[in-house]
């Protein structure tokens, strides 16, 4: 983690962390989701080992640090940069250049830049 910075991508897995403004978030809403309470179950047909549907049982729910359920409800970035097709091999550069930017002009701890 990067000072009051975090780069966020829906790949991250840090909703459960952030969302209470702790931290400055850029890129995209993470998906909201945690597997971390699950159980997977899979029905067979009768007599036989063909499955016929499997099922993931939620058995528990993740907290965001201001109580609310996290599934489906992830914490909006500060700073929305979208993945896009025209962006996409550069997409974590431009992530970092974006926290670091945020840095430098929240409190002027970050001087240098990333270089290309």
């Amino acid at each position: 983690m990067m000072s009051e910075a975090i780069v966020s991508h829906p790949q991250t897995g840090n909703s459960p962390r952030f969302g209470n403004d702790l931290a400055y978030i850029v890129g995209m809403p993470t998906g909201g989701y945690s597997n971390t309470w699950e159980a997977e179950e899979t029905l067979h047909f009768p007599g036989t080992e063909q499955p016929v549907v499997r099922f993931m049982w939620n058995v528990g729910h993740t907290l965001r640090p201001n109580g609310e359920i996290l599934e489906g409800n992830p914490p909006m970035p500060d700073t929305y940069i979208p993945l896009t097709r025209e962006n996409f091999r550069t997409y974590h550069q431009i992530l970092l250049e974006a926290a670091l930017s945020e840095l430098d002009t929240d409190n002027g701890a970050v001087t240098s830049k990333v270089s290309h």
